[in-house]
């Protein structure tokens, strides 16, 4: 199924160059940054923190109950 950009809605913004996006069952989503940061974003507003600094090259995130 392919969209029209304009019918797209941004989930957060301001993050630093989002990456490995992760859906969490605690309905967060997770996504890291260029410079190792670890964030958690709120659906329900597009709120987000940084929970962590990682220190290193990132392969993506995965999410687990």
């Amino acid at each position: 199924m392919s969209r029209n950009l304009a019918e797209l809605t941004p989930l957060a913004s301001d993050l630093d160059h989002p990456e490995g996006v992760a859906n969490a069952p605690d309905g967060h989503l997770y996504a890291t940054g260029e410079a190792d940061q670890v964030y958690r974003i709120d659906l329900a507003d597009g709120s987000f923190r940084q929970i962590a600094m990682i220190g290193g090259f990132r392969l993506g995130l995965a999410a687990d109950a």
